[in-house]
């Protein structure tokens, strides 16, 4: 077995518990290696002084501290989940009365011109390059402003 993956079953027989075929392997490689018995020591004596090390203090009211602070970062979060809740609502009624205006207009032009060509459903005339270049009706549109 490898080191690497004894490292990883000793590990997990300390924090999790091990299968019963991952026990016999681990208790054959530490019959085996001097080396993984070594280890195994060193993880134990390890734990042993973590867990004997002195637990820090903290000051009076320390949770309620923490605890406050993470429900205003959860007050915030649901601020702006609401807004990215309501932001496709409201797009949605504006494109609901874009369509309807437009839906008015293409009416409305229909009623007036007769036509359906999109020139006209658009309130747009249809403008050839013969009308674009022709003097006289330049002469007219700056008389008529």
């Amino acid at each position: 077995m490898k080191k690497k993956q004894f490292e990883e079953l000793l590990w997990k027989s300390f924090d999790k518990g091990l299968t019963l075929p991952e026990q016999n392997l681990l208790q054959k490689e530490l019959e085996r290696s001097a080396e993984f018995r070594s280890m195994q020591q060193e993880a134990i004596a390890l734990r042993n002084s973590v867990r004997q090390s002195v637990q820090p203090d903290f000051a009076p009211a320390f949770a309620d501290r923490v605890i406050r602070r993470l429900q205003e970062q959860n007050r915030q979060k649901s601020a702006w989940e609401s807004f990215s809740i309501s932001l496709p609502d409201s797009f949605r009624r504006v494109a609901y009365a874009g369509v309807a205006a437009f839906l008015l207009l293409v009416v409305y032009n229909i009623a007036e011109g007769n036509s359906l060509a999109v020139e006209r459903l658009l309130g747009k005339e249809n403008i050839t390059i013969d009308r674009a270049y022709d003097p006289a009706l330049h002469l007219y549109r700056d008389i008529k402003q």
